[in-house]
């Protein structure tokens, strides 16, 4: 048995057997947790993962019981917020969500929801899943990944190279999808390009005015976001970008059901 793994580490190769186990053809699905168990033990987070997988297959009776044992105090997961999320897992379609914030409902929903889109490289589904994650603590880090994720997707599920000096994101996605798909769909893609751009330069550049001694600075416009101090997410930010990533991600899966799924089977080894 593997010891002295960081949790990290177990979570990511917890999210790679989800999605193997997604993707498998096998009636056993508990293979790829039972080999994880074998390797680090009793280890919480497979529980957790694993209960995430069975919602995903339609298993929900079972993956109840594993959201309750992952939510337990004294049984469950180590850290109290992860405790936390597994408890929100198991009641949200119960009236119970009541009990919790819109944009933590939001969040979680869509965590769920990147589990499900399993034809995605299993190097984007686990950053999107971790980034999911991380947003309401690390939001400029995880808008950043989200900008990654959708950069990764055109140049694997699109064959649209980002290398060409004129050839950058926004352009790149202007050109390909502006009037060719749904305005809902053009409209979140754009969303994750901006605020990508935004989360990656939250300051605006300083400059000088000619003839001046002392700098100064530009005053910024009524809805300019990029200012002298970093911009503060808020809660109904984080819910709408949220959204719009769900669907660029959905819509990222579909066009990765119908490309690439030999060598995704191959890169799970599942061929």
């Amino acid at each position: 048995m593997k010891v002295g793994a960081e949790w990290r580490e177990i979570w990511k190769e917890c999210v790679d057997a989800s999605q193997k186990t997604i993707l498998s053809q096998s009636d056993d699905k508990n293979k790829f947790f039972s080999e994880l168990y074998a390797e680090y033990g009793d280890d919480r987070m497979i529980a957790f993962e694993k209960a995430i997988t069975l919602e995903c297959l339609g298993k929900n009776d079972e993956a109840q019981k594993l959201y309750i044992q992952s939510a337990d105090e004294k049984e469950g997961l180590v850290v109290s917020h992860w405790r936390k999320r597994a408890k929100y897992l198991s009641e949200r379609h119960s009236i119970k969500v009541a009990d919790y914030q819109d944009y933590y409902c939001v969040q979680w929903d869509i965590f769920y929801n990147i589990h499900t889109y399993s034809f995605l490289h299993p190097h984007i589904r686990y950053l999107a899943i971790s980034s999911v994650s991380r947003v309401n603590n690390e939001p400029e880090m995880a808008v950043v990944i989200f900008r990654t994720c959708l950069e990764i997707c055109l140049e694997l599920y699109w064959d649209a190279s980002l290398d060409g000096k004129d050839n950058t994101l926004g352009p790149k996605v202007e050109s390909l999808f502006k009037g060719k798909v749904e305005n809902k769909t053009y409209t979140a893609l754009r969303t994750i390009v901006e605020e990508g751009n935004l989360a990656a330069h939250p300051f605006k550049p300083m400059k000088y005015e000619k003839g001046d001694t002392q700098v100064k600075k530009n005053q910024p416009k009524k809805n300019d976001r990029t200012k002298e101090k970093p911009f503060e997410y808020k809660n109904k930010d984080i819910s709408q970008i949220l959204k719009a990533f769900d669907i660029v991600m959905k819509f990222c899966n579909d066009k990765a059901s119908k490309v690439r799924v030999n060598l995704l089977y191959s890169d799970l080894n599942l061929l």
